[in-house]
């Protein structure tokens, strides 16, 4: 199974540094800068994990969430935001995120979850497109 994920931020400088950390572990990482074009990439690609900000102009990370699990339940939607304080961890998991991260965050803390949503992919069977 290709590991493709996707990631969403209004960041440009985000973006990028979280582009080159998945890439450089072996990841095919999609990117874009609006909920807007991330719902466009899931219609070609089949993608399993994702890492969203919270606020973002016209489409928050809430609303996407809400519409990648719409159209696609069993995938794996991480919150990456400076403002993850604002919602408790019964609040993200009740709005469909499997977890969340502060921003600054620790590299190494992403990339495990990114491997552990994998892992869980692949023994649960959901990998095959």
């Amino acid at each position: 199974m290709e590991r493709k994920i996707l990631i969403v931020d209004d960041e440009r400088p985000i973006l990028e540094a979280l582009r080159r950390l998945f890439a450089a572990s072996g990841y095919t990482v999609f990117f874009t800068t609006s909920g807007e074009q991330a719902l466009e990439i899931m219609e070609r690609e089949h993608i399993r994990v994702f890492f969203v900000d919270l606020r973002m102009p016209v489409m928050n990370g809430v609303e996407l969430c809400r519409r990648i699990k719409e159209q696609d339940k069993t995938t794996y939607v991480y919150a990456v935001s400076a403002y993850t304080a604002a919602l408790s961890r019964n609040q993200f998991h009740e709005l469909g995120f499997q977890g969340w991260f502060k921003k600054p965050f620790k590299h190494e803390k992403l990339l495990e979850m990114c491997h552990d949503a994998f892992d869980k992919i692949e023994q649960e069977g959901r990998g095959e497109t």
